[in-house]
């Protein structure tokens, strides 16, 4: 005969279970946040609105165009700018039996005065290399013998300057009561 011993897990009652309370659950409320209420600002602390962003960049662009405008306006006290400088033109020259009629214009004559004005040049025959084409003091001069004036002043040259030479350089000068030099524009001629 067969006889089986019972499993003792099978056997007994159904065991109740642990995690069901005996009492009912009370529903849980979330959590609120405890509200504080802010301290009391004195009218002499409350902050104050900000300036939109486009104020504050006038105001800051308006401080710096003040402050740059002070500035350069200091500058011109510890020197002078001169009122004006001398200006010169040579005009083309003309040829005359054994003679040449130099001219210059005087634009404006500044304010220094002019100790000294006329036309300087440089003369090569042909053949001959290396032309000095911007005539200085230190080369050929023929100095006017009137007073500088604004517009026109000419000056008879009683000599032939050409002389067989083919190619002619000149430029009219000022000297300054400084010792500086002033040069107008340069004219050339050519003997064919």
């Amino acid at each position: 005969m067969n006889t089986t011993t019972p499993n003792p897990e099978i056997a007994s009652p159904p065991a109740r279970p642990e995690f069901i309370p005996e009492t009912p659950i009370q529903p849980q409320i979330p959590f609120e946040p405890e509200i504080i209420p802010e301290p009391a600002v004195k009218p002499s602390e409350q902050p104050q609105e900000l300036p939109p962003i486009r104020e504050v960049r006038w105001a800051s662009l308006n401080v710096l165009l003040i402050l740059v405008m002070t500035l350069l306006s200091g500058c011109t006290k510890d020197h002078q700018i001169p009122v004006s400088q001398i200006e010169i033109k040579t005009l083309p020259f003309s040829l005359a039996t054994l003679s040449t009629v130099f001219r210059m214009e005087a634009v404006r004559l500044g304010d220094k005065p002019v100790v000294e004005h006329g036309v300087v040049y440089t003369a090569y025959f042909r053949g001959v290399g290396n032309h000095n084409q911007q005539p200085t003091v230190g080369d050929n001069k023929v100095a006017f013998d009137t007073k500088l004036s604004v517009g026109t002043n000419e000056y008879v040259y009683a000599k032939d300057i050409i002389a067989g030479r083919t190619f002619f350089y000149y430029r009219a000068y000022a000297i300054l009561d400084d010792n500086s030099v002033v040069y107008a524009n340069k004219l050339s001629y050519v003997i064919e």
